[in-house]
């Protein structure tokens, strides 16, 4: 069984539970300071009206609990949905590694180019 955790997620098996919205992750209640998360600075989600909900979405593999001040969502992932996601995250490192030797060979060319360049003077030669 696979148990992992951190400050926002948990992971039990093939259910991963994590938490978004909540006063500790900056969106605070009016007694705490009030909000401190970005784009939320004036208190109000998109210009006004309600900050709080409470309800349950459900979807095929999801479900967001909406609990007044925060939301916990609950999806249950596949033993093939971990591999796509370990295959994709593969893909993107190997991805990197060639982006970053790429870049480090033009950045070698253009230091040898500036090396066999004349040193350019700051007086005007008329």
């Amino acid at each position: 069984m696979i148990l992992k955790r951190t400050k926002n997620k948990l992971q039990v098996g093939n259910l991963i539970v994590t938490a978004s919205r909540w006063p500790w992750q900056g969106y605070g209640w009016r007694a705490t300071g009030g909000p401190t998360a970005p784009l939320n600075t004036s208190g109000a989600r998109f210009g006004g009206g309600w900050r709080y909900k409470l309800g349950v979405q459900i979807g095929s593999t999801t479900v967001l609990l909406d609990l007044l001040f925060g939301i916990l969502t609950f999806r249950w992932e596949t033993a093939a949905e971990r591999a796509a996601q370990s295959r994709r995250e593969a893909e993107h490192a190997e991805w990197r590694r060639r982006f970053d030797a790429e870049q480090a060979k033009h950045e070698a060319e253009i230091a040898t180019i500036r090396a066999g360049r004349p040193r350019a003077y700051d007086d005007i030669p008329f």
